[in-house]
This record gives C-alpha cells, structure tokens and sequence, in this order.
C-alpha cells in the first residue's frame, strides 16, 4: 500500500482507506460505500479531493477487471467443453426405466450451434484484422501531428 494513503494520526487504517475505495467502485456511491465500510460519508468525500483517492480508486479498478476477465474466460473455456461434449456424445436424459444415458442432439440443435460458432469466428476475425490497422493509423495521425507541431516550432518568425 502507498505511504501516500499512510497517514500519522489518522483514525482510518489503510486497509480501512482501501475497503472504501473497493466499496466505492462496486456500488458506485460515495454513500452507499460509506455505509457498507462504515466510515463516514463526509470522510470519503475528504479522501475523494485527494491524489491519493484517484490513484487507489484507479488500481482497484484495474485489479478487478483482471479478475472479471479471468472469470469470464473460465466460462467461456467450460461452455465451449460442455458445449463439445454434448456435440460428440449427445445430451443427457432419462429413461422411463430412471436410467440416464446419452442421446444424439438433433441435427437442428448441431446447426444452431454451428451458425453461432461460424458468425463469432468471423466476428473475431474481422476485429483481428482491423485492429492492427487502426494502430498504425492512429500512429501515422499522431506522428503528422508531431511533425506539423515541431516544423511549427523550428520556423523563424
């Protein structure tokens, strides 16, 4: 934790200032992060002004972006297993005998499957594709920019 956030004689520890920033971004209200980590409103909103705040807010943030994308790429990674898994050796039912076994899925259901998989590929496609352009585009505008900036600067008056 920064020393920045330390503070001598402070009422709140920095394990305290940092509850609040957490509680800040989750709930998005100075007051609704005030009563979840019990410290007063009128406190956060004194921490909100300072450099501090910004900076802890922002690496909170930062942190749990990380942890959603991490998540959300765990899903995805089961989805994709059961959704193989159902291709190769069908769904689960029951019989009428309560014994479960695997069924085929229907044709119907495999080109569903097949049309979502086909369109998002191209999707990615499309955006790993264009991607790169739009770095060395946006690249060549700023390095213009630099240039007309400093031929500016360089010509005598």
């Amino acid at each position: 934790m920064s020393d920045a956030i330390h503070r001598q004689g402070s009422l709140h520890s920095s394990d305290d200032r940092r509850l609040a920033a957490i509680q800040y971004v989750l709930l998005g209200s100075m007051r609704r992060a005030a009563e979840a980590s019990g410290i007063p409103v009128r406190t956060l909103y004194d921490w909100q002004k300072t450099d501090w705040w910004e900076t802890l807010v922002a690496q909170v943030r930062t942190e749990m972006e990380g942890e959603l994308d991490a998540t959300l790429s765990k899903m995805i990674q089961l989805a994709l297993a059961a959704t193989m898994d159902r291709l190769e050796n069908g769904d689960y039912v029951v019989t009428t005998k309560g014994e479960t076994v695997r069924k085929p899925i229907s044709a119907r259901d495999a080109m569903a499957i097949l049309a979502l998989a086909i369109d998002r590929r191209q999707v990615l496609r499309d955006a790993m594709a264009t991607a790169p352009q739009q770095r060395l585009g946006n690249l060549a505008d700023r390095l213009r920019e630099l240039g007309e900036h400093r031929r500016d600067a360089t010509v005598p008056a």
